[in-house]
């Protein structure tokens, strides 16, 4: 599941797309229930408590956290990336 995930979000950073970290964010607290606290996430992502926080600020975190938080919100990681027109 990851590999053609992995295929897909290189082919598409190969071709000036940037990751959208602010959308992630958003994305995450939309599907975070409330009274949903990190510890309640943990186990339910698979990651430590201060890297879904770092997410969740729209901080930057690894591809392989991404892709666990993409698995969770049940959405692709392409939905997160956008075109760099400042690489054109």
């Amino acid at each position: 599941m990851y590999t053609s995930d992995l295929a897909a979000t290189e082919a598409a950073l190969n071709s000036f797309a940037v990751f959208n970290h602010k959308d992630f964010a958003e994305a995450i607290k939309a599907k975070k229930m409330p009274g949903d606290t990190l510890r309640k996430l943990q186990p339910k992502i698979g990651l430590s408590t201060a890297t879904i926080s770092r997410a969740i600020n729209g901080h930057s975190i690894s591809m392989e956290s991404v892709l666990k938080i993409c698995k969770w919100l049940d959405q692709n990681i392409n939905e997160f990336l956008v075109a760099d027109v400042t690489s054109c």
